[in-house]
């Protein structure tokens, strides 16, 4: 999972330091590990999670959770 989430944060995205990035699913196995990637990175995270999951994605990095129905 977190092969995938380096390929698409560092070499597809080039994610930068202050940058923001909007995780849909991040409660998921592929979505943690982008949400942890990136907070290491330095970028503000927004992620998407289903209720009773915001706490989980929360300690993972993200700024923002947002309760996805």
């Amino acid at each position: 999972m977190a092969g995938t989430a380096s390929i698409g944060l560092v070499r597809e995205a080039a994610l930068r330091p202050g940058e923001t990035i909007v995780v849909g699913s991040a409660s998921g196995a592929v979505g943690t590990a982008i949400v942890r990637l990136a907070a290491v990175m330095g970028a503000r995270v927004i992620a998407g999670a289903s209720t009773g999951d915001e706490h989980w994605v929360s300690d993972c990095g993200a700024d923002l959770v947002i309760d996805k129905p």
